[in-house]
Order: C-alpha cells, then sequence, then structure tokens
C-alpha cells in the first residue's frame, strides 16, 4: 500500500496507471488468488494465528491437565512463533529428540517431551482442520509461483524489490526471477 501511494504522489494528476505490486513475504491468503501471486486452489487454507493458538493451548491443557490456561495461552504462542520459524526455514521438526541428546540435563529433556506436542499432536490436529500453517503455506504459494515462472515466464517485466532472500522460499523466488527474460 506504501509503494502505491508514493507512486501516486509522484503523479502531477493524482491518477496513473500502478505497475501490479505483491509481497512475497508476508502473505494473507485474500491477497494470493488467480489473478494475484499464483494460483493457490490446489493449496489447503492457512490456519488463522489466532485459531492455531487456541488449538494449540487446547492440546496443552490436554497432555497437561492441571495447567492453567492463561499459561497455556502463553506456551500456545510460543509454540506457534517456533512453528512459525521452522516452517519459513524448511525444517523438520521430527529431530527435534536429536538437539539435545539424553545425557544433558533433565531440564532439556523435558522441553524435549513438551515440543513433541508439535512431532505426535500437531499434524493430526492440521489434518482434521484441512489447513496448513501458515509459513509451510507461504512456502508453498512461492514455490508453486518459482515453479510457475520457471516453465512460463511471464512477458511483462519484473521486478523484486525490497527483499533480502533471506528465508528460503524467497530466496528461492529471487533466484527465478533473476533469470526470467524481462
Amino acid at each position: 500500500r506504501a509503494l502505491r501511494e508514493a507512486f501516486l504522489r509522484q503523479s502531477d494528476s493524482g491518477a496513473m496507471l500502478l505497475p501490479r505490486i505483491r509481497p512475497i513475504g508476508d502473505l494473507d491468503e485474500d491477497e494470493v488468488s488467480p489473478a494475484g501471486l499464483a494460483e493457490s486452489g490446489e493449496l489447503l487454507p492457512a490456519l488463522a494465528p489466532l485459531h492455531r493458538r487456541f488449538l494449540l493451548a487446547r492440546l496443552i491443557l490436554r497432555l497437561e491437565p492441571d495447567g492453567r490456561t492463561d499459561q497455556a495461552m502463553r506456551l500456545a504462542e510460543e509454540l506457534g512463533t517456533l512453528l512459525d520459524q521452522a516452517g519459513s526455514e524448511r525444517l523438520d521438526l521430527a529431530d527435534l529428540d536429536k538437539l539435545a541428546p539424553e545425557r544433558h540435563a533433565a531440564h532439556w529433556q523435558n522441553v524435549l517431551n513438551f515440543l513433541k506436542i508439535l512431532v505426535e499432536h500437531w499434524p493430526d490436529i492440521l489434518a482434521k482442520n484441512a489447513a496448513l500453517d501458515i509459513a509451510v503455506w507461504r512456502n508453498a504459494v512461492l514455490d508453486n509461483l518459482a515453479e510457475a515462472w520457471r516453465e512460463d515466464p511471464p512477458g511483462n517485466p519484473v521486478i523484486a524489490a525490497g527483499s533480502t532472500g533471506s528465508l528460503p522460499a524467497t530466496a528461492d523466488l529471487l533466484a527465478v526471477i533473476a533469470r526470467l527474460p524481462e
């Protein structure tokens, strides 16, 4: 929106035909459509962050019935952050148990046991909700776009601006854009 407004401020008449401007980092499902970034019809929808937080809190309370709701909500938020970071970096959480060998302090083992929630229970909850975590969904959208442009490059100029490519899916898309004829 800010870039759109900057273009309009530079226009003498206050009106102009704007280029198509699409974010490649923080995507919203409503911004992604066949006319937007990529065909997303085959993707499961992204699970809303608040919905995810409540689902994780409910799971925490089910596994630790003596827990308090406020603590479960805070833990759920942190688990959500971990899911986002791991998803953004395309990391597989199945190997969490290898983070700290058994010889380390018992509290590390307690943490790893708690994090098994994400490995043993979370995938089933996502499947029951027919949804993806937002980072996994974003990666899939960017991967689909990169693949589509590899197979059929757009005929108009594509300019990627303001991204460092610090996330693997974004870096892959930027590499494709760099090789486009326009």
